[in-house]
Parts: structure tokens; sequence; C-alpha cells
């Protein structure tokens, strides 16, 4: 039913993510935040029904110990990521309303096959199998809660793993079905400054392991991903900062690499 809990903080979410603000009195709403991780995406799957444009793909969000270790986590969390948050790379891009002003680059992949629920897990080949494509990303991410940090992974969860605005990069060369993409090097830049510089491994140990670990979150939480949707999986850098006006440069060694400018 539309008035339930869930429902309710969906609506105040998605209403704060629509006029870029923050929720700081979390005390106010505490009778129905999410008690756990499952309230959590029971919430958050409100969201693709708010969207005009719909689910573009998904993210995890806090795919390392330090990231987990600062959000306050136990484990990743699953973030729907949607159509009308996202642009291309070739775009003029406007840097929407965001409190932590950071810039994530990532490994994105595309999907060959819908989710299997028939399936019990993804194993490392079935989670090959499912990959169609590999694509170079920036996420821009963001919070609904200001003291983010604090609230706990259920309410983070439900915040949609801090998914905001995404910019979807070219589509990297497929020799990486030749390598081992957890000893992948991949930069990303700052007007030609500021640098930040990671492996592959610095998400959940590759970005095959985090895209398995993201199939099994979603079958476990009987959350449907589709043919042609994008899986993000995580940031591969420390997280840079940004601001209006910024050129980022993301580089992902021989596979290729891309820029673009926030306005």
């Amino acid at each position: 039913m539309k008035n339930d809990y869930q429902y309710k903080l969906a609506n105040i979410l998605w209403s704060h993510w629509k006029n870029g603000t923050s929720i700081d009195d979390i005390i106010a709403i505490k009778d129905i935040l999410p008690k756990d991780r499952n309230d959590g995406y029971k919430v958050q799957k409100h969201f693709s029904k708010f969207s005009k444009k719909g689910i573009f793909g998904w993210k995890i969000a806090a795919s390392n110990k330090a990231g987990q270790e600062h959000i306050g986590s136990r484990s990743p969390l699953a973030g729907v990521l949607l159509e009308e948050k996202k642009s291309n790379y070739i775009e003029n891009i406007s840097l929407l309303p965001n409190q932590m002003l950071v810039a994530e680059v990532e490994f994105i992949f595309k999907m060959k096959h819908d989710l299997d629920f028939r399936k019990s897990n993804y194993s490392e080949q079935d989670t090959l199998l499912i990959i169609e494509s590999l694509f170079a990303g920036i996420e821009l991410p963001d919070s609904r809660f200001l003291n983010f940090t604090k609230v706990g992974e259920a309410n983070l969860i439900a915040d949609n793993a801090c998914a905001n605005q995404f910019i979807l990069g070219p589509k990297l060369s497929d020799n990486w079905k030749n390598k081992n993409l957890k000893d992948q090097k991949v930069s990303i830049s700052v007007n030609d400054k500021i640098r930040e510089f990671g492996l592959g491994e610095n998400v959940l140990g590759s970005p095959i392991l985090a895209l398995k670990w993201l199939l099994n979150e979603l079958l476990e939480y009987e959350i449907p991903l589709k043919q042609g949707h994008f899986v993000s999986t995580g940031t591969v850098t420390k997280p840079i900062p940004i601001k209006k006006g910024d050129i980022l440069k993301a580089d992902y060694s021989d596979l290729g690499n891309f820029e673009i400018s926030l306005n």
C-alpha cells in the first residue's frame, strides 16, 4: 500500500533528491526508517517507479574495506542508476546539486542477459558469461542524508547507496577479456593537476568479483537486472574532489580513456 512506511520514506528521499537538499534531522523520521538491509532495498525499489525514464543500471557502493568503515557498513551496498541522472561523456554535462562533490572512476559492465532467478548463486564463470562488454565511467555520488557517514547501512541502501549523477564513458577495448582486470591500472585527474591512481583489485579483489557480488546481492533480495543494464563496480581510486568548471580525465591505460567538462 502507498501509505506504508517504505513508500513514505522513499517519497521523502526522492523529494530531497529532486530538490538537491538533505535530511539533517534523522530523528524526525525515525519511525519510518528501515530496520535492516532487506527493508532498505524495499524502500529503494520505489525510485524506479518515481522515475520518468526508468533504470539505466546498478552500482556498488563501499566496494572496499576503507569505504565500508567510512560509512559504517559491514559489506558493499547496491543502488539503482536512473536514466534521468545519466549523461554520456560526449554530452554537455551540468554538475547537479551535490554535497559530496567528488568523482569516482569505475569499471562498467553491460549485461548480455537478464539475471537468472533459477540460480542459487552466481559463480565467477557465470559472471563472465553474463557480460556483453566493458565501458569506462565516472560516478558523482551523493546522499540525501546530511550526516551520511553516521546513518548506517540500512538507511544508505534506502538512500540508493549514494547514487546520484553518472557519466557513461566509451566502450573499452575488448582486450580486457585477455587480461586479469585486478591488475589493470586506472587513474583519474582534475585539470591535469590533481591525480588519483588505482588498480582493479581495489574493488572487492577485481571488477569481475565485484560484479559477481552484485549479481548475488540482487539474487538474494529478488531484485531484477535486465539485459542491456549497466553495472558500475565501484571506485578504483580514492574519490577526487571536484567543482563546476573542472575538466576530468579517466584513464584505463591500454584499454582506453575519456575526458569531460563539468558545467
